[in-house]
């Protein structure tokens, strides 16, 4: 399949950060196959690099319509969706992938975000304290744990969160 080409050239582009090659060959991967979700992918990845989210969205949820259980379209397709200010879908979307791959710190984080920004921190609090039990090394759970919970007027339980984080993850030198 000639598809895969175009579809590697995307990927290696986006990484070169030539998103508009990397968008060029995506264009072709969707015209030569179209219905294979990778392209899709590949070209919503690109159009969101481009900061056209909306091209960026319809793109994601055309890979999930050809592929339903699509695991990198339906992150994807979440992540735009907080860019697009839908939390609803986007909340949706990573309760989705955490459903596909429970063990994954950085979707409940993701997952967490969509909660909090639809103002429903207890939710929220439930995410981020989970991504941070099965990644206690990351900071961005640990960040927005003590973040929420200063806002809800834990104070002295974001403090033991920034203290044992503070504690854990390695120091930078």
């Amino acid at each position: 399949d000639v598809d895969i080409f175009h579809i590697l050239l995307a990927q290696l582009h986006r990484t070169q950060g030539d998103a508009t090659k990397a968008l060029q060959h995506a264009g072709r991967a969707i015209a030569l196959t179209p219905k294979n979700p990778e392209s899709y992918n590949c070209f919503g990845s690109a159009a969101f690099d481009l900061g056209d989210f909306e091209i960026a969205e319809k793109n994601y949820r055309q890979a999930i319509e050809l592929q339903p259980q699509f695991f990198d379209a339906i992150v994807n397709h979440g992540v735009v969706l907080l860019k697009l200010e839908h939390f609803d879908a986007a909340e949706a979307q990573f309760r989705k992938a955490v459903s596909i791959e429970p063990r994954r710190a950085d979707l409940l984080e993701k997952l967490g975000m969509a909660l909090e920004l639809l103002e429903r921190q207890p939710e929220a609090i439930e995410a981020y304290r989970t991504a941070g039990e099965l990644d206690p090394n990351s900071i961005g759970p640990a960040m927005r744990l003590g973040a929420v919970l200063r806002e809800v007027g834990k104070i002295d339980d974001a403090c033991c969160v920034f203290e044992t984080a503070a504690r854990r993850v390695p120091r930078m030198e």
